[in-house]
């Protein structure tokens, strides 16, 4: 696991935490976090929350590891470290806002183009699809891929709904840890980025981002079809204690079909189902966050 790999590796800086004040940025201590972390810092935070959310459980894990951290009481480092952890998932906000924007105007233009080819009412057709869709999603929970199905379940909206499903959040789970820790290539991934980026500049702690693609190769099948490729942003906080690193983990991922050739014939099979649902606008796209801490 990358948690035992990281947590062998000695430091090839000792840094002594010293406590110093930024007579441009006071000190404002946090209700919530017992932390140095200026009024500049706490301002960002509570902005850029208020404009995403969905970043909550990530950032709010940053902040409790950096309590335990080496820069604990150093006010400099610490609000350096967290100012660029939300610059980075800033970045991952960017690029998935495309991503899922993409998603939906193709998505449209293939609803609007197959009614103008069939100009038939959705009510002809909804009921029976829909029912061979839900059959469709049994069979891949009994192929052993749970999670697939359940995002598939997600997807479906109302009939003529214009509406998009809710945002997945899956925090702290046996999905997410199966992804981070049992998709070796992923972690192995992260963990080199975190040698090159972090180690190598004699730092304590810091983000790296990146994008992963899930085959059948590097991951499970559950993984491969029901996520593909996802973008990720990933903290590394040196605790205190010396027991190596905290780290956090945010996968972001929009989830829509494109007409495929998997090799397993069933998932192939319902993965193209999908497609053509949601070309008819039965189901629709939709966006996903995966965090996991350790």
């Amino acid at each position: 696991m990358l948690k035992k790999f990281i947590k062998n590796i000695v430091c090839i800086v000792s840094i002594s935490c010293m406590f110093t004040t930024l007579l441009k940025n006071p000190v404002y201590a946090s209700n919530e976090y017992n932390l140095p972390l200026t009024n500049e810092t706490i301002i960002e935070i509570n902005e850029f929350l208020k404009q995403y959310p969905q970043y909550k459980d990530y950032l709010n894990d940053v902040l409790k590891d950096a309590e335990t951290s080496t820069i604990a009481t150093d006010i400099e480092k610490l609000n350096e470290h967290v100012v660029n952890a939300i610059e980075q998932i800033s970045q991952l906000k960017q690029r998935a806002d495309k991503e899922y924007m993409v998603a939906l105007e193709e998505n449209d233009k293939l609803v609007k183009e197959y009614k103008r080819r069939t100009k038939s009412a959705r009510t002809d057709s909804y009921d029976i699809l829909l029912s061979n869709y839900l059959v469709g999603i049994a069979i891949v929970n009994e192929c052993g891929c749970p999670n697939t199905a359940r995002y598939m379940t997600h997807a479906i909206v109302p009939e003529y709904s214009t509406v998009n499903p809710t945002t997945i959040y899956d925090t702290n789970t046996s999905w997410s840890e199966h992804l981070v820790y049992d998709c070796y290539d992923l972690y192995d991934q992260i963990f080199l980025q975190f040698e090159q980026e972090i180690l190598a500049d004699g730092k304590e702690n810091g983000t790296v981002s990146g994008s992963f693609t899930f085959v059948k190769e590097n991951s499970s099948l559950d993984a491969h079809v029901a996520l593909h490729s996802v973008d990720y942003v990933t903290t590394f906080t040196k605790s205190a204690n010396g027991n190596g690193y905290d780290v956090t983990y945010l996968l972001h991922d929009t989830f829509d079909f494109e007409w495929n050739n998997y090799d397993n014939f069933v998932i192939n099979f319902g993965n193209n189902y999908c497609y053509a649902m949601q070309v008819c606008g039965y189901i629709r796209p939709y966006e996903i966050y995966i965090t996991q801490t350790e």
